[in-house]
């Protein structure tokens, strides 16, 4: 019994697609080439998709014009993870980033077997143009907010800064005002009431004192 056409024709696709997988021409000098976070998912791509998946979307986020990003990432939610929706979108940003894509005609057959599951599913395939403004204005939006972290954490480093540097000042400060009132090396403050300390005795156990006795 043979196997229903359309089938077959998905079944080719889906290995085409698998084959060409990171092996297709970039040109030279593009952010693709050489981008290490896509060369590290593409490594881990084949052991630990989800792994790769991940790298991938942290590509995209710091560029989410990076077209080759979105070949990949479409390749593991259609094939290894079933994320259909998430495949329609990435293979779509590709045809909309790269209309020269050379696997333009194979991305297309792509996007449709994606669809295809989402309807076997039970789910509505998505709105591409309403996907793709929601997607880009949420990658926009975090784009502002890893900005504002990074100025909020340098500003809460400034302030660290001056802190400390208040606190030294505020230190020295204190140690300024409490100088006058020391006692000068070697003077014996008087007693309660201004009164002069007792005589010392001597050494010959009599009693001494350093003034003068009176003149008779």
């Amino acid at each position: 019994m043979f196997a229903p056409p359309a089938i077959v024709r998905c079944l080719l696709v889906a290995c085409l697609a698998a084959l060409l997988g990171g092996c297709y021409p970039m040109a030279p000098g593009t952010p693709e080439e050489n981008h290490p976070l896509i060369n590290e998912a593409m490594a881990r791509k084949s052991g630990s998709p989800r792994e790769a998946a991940r790298l991938l979307e942290r590509a995209l986020e710091a560029n989410p014009r990076l077209a080759r990003a979105h070949w990949e990432l479409g390749l593991i939610c259609l094939n290894h993870t079933a994320d259909y929706a998430a495949a329609v979108y990435h293979f779509q940003k590709v045809l909309a980033l790269r209309p020269d894509w050379p696997h333009a005609s194979t991305t297309r057959q792509l996007i449709s077997n994606a669809k295809l599951e989402l309807v076997k599913e039970g789910v509505e395939a998505p709105n591409l143009p309403s996907v793709q403004r929601q997607m880009d204005r949420l990658v926009a939006e975090l784009h502002q907010l890893t900005a504002a972290k990074t100025n909020l954490e340098a500003r809460v480093q400034y302030l660290s800064g001056v802190t400390q540097q208040l606190a030294v000042e505020n230190l020295q400060l204190r140690q300024q005002m409490l100088a006058p009132h020391a006692a000068p090396p070697g003077r014996v403050d008087p007693g309660p009431g201004g009164a002069s300390p007792p005589p010392a005795l001597s050494a010959a156990g009599q009693w001494r004192s350093d003034r003068a006795p009176p003149v008779r």
